[in-house]
């Protein structure tokens, strides 16, 4: 009987074994389709249309915040060198390596291994391909119309945070 219950133990944590290698393997499959993606969707020819259209944002900068008739010339080579850090800081390729991870982690976790493959398949379609070719040219045309936008939305918020503040300071 004992002999038995052993041999039981044994094909019973052999079971569970081999069972949680089962288990996981989908969610290694997953983390490596989603690198996968993440890899074609936010390669280094989309991020180097991001890093050129940061940069023409940053640029226009100067005029959102009123400034581009203030400055003088010492002051507008500060507000340039400003420019060029923040944007060599932000997009970093290890800031960039960070943010891959992140996002190959976080689509593992959120989508199926079917949805990944899905996704995959879709990236690796002509359709796919033109439109990671494609993004940073739209981004580029969207660049001016979103800079629009943010002017008022500067506004709002710099009201908003002025009328916070004397509320702020009426309930002391």
């Amino acid at each position: 009987m004992f002999m038995l219950n052993s041999i039981r133990a044994v094909l019973t944590l052999g079971a569970l074994v081999v069972l949680s290698s089962v288990q996981a393997q989908p969610a290694t499959d997953a983390r490596r389709v989603a690198a996968e993606i993440v890899e074609i969707s936010m390669g280094d020819a989309l991020f180097q249309g991001v890093r050129a259209n940061t940069g023409q944002m940053l640029a226009g900068l100067p005029k959102q915040m009123g400034l581009s008739d203030k400055l003088n010339t010492k002051q507008q080579a500060i507000m340039e060198r400003f420019m060029r850090e923040t944007l060599d800081s932000v997009l970093s390729p290890e800031f960039l390596t960070s943010m891959r991870v992140a996002y190959a982690d976080a689509f593992a976790a959120v989508y199926t291994i079917d949805e990944l493959q899905t996704i995959l398949a879709f990236y690796r379609s002509p359709t796919g391909a033109a439109m990671v070719r494609k993004m940073p040219d739209a981004m580029r045309i969207a660049t001016p119309q979103v800079q629009a936008m943010m002017v008022p939305l500067m506004k709002r918020i710099q009201d908003r945070s002025a009328a916070l503040a004397e509320e702020l300071k009426a309930a002391q």
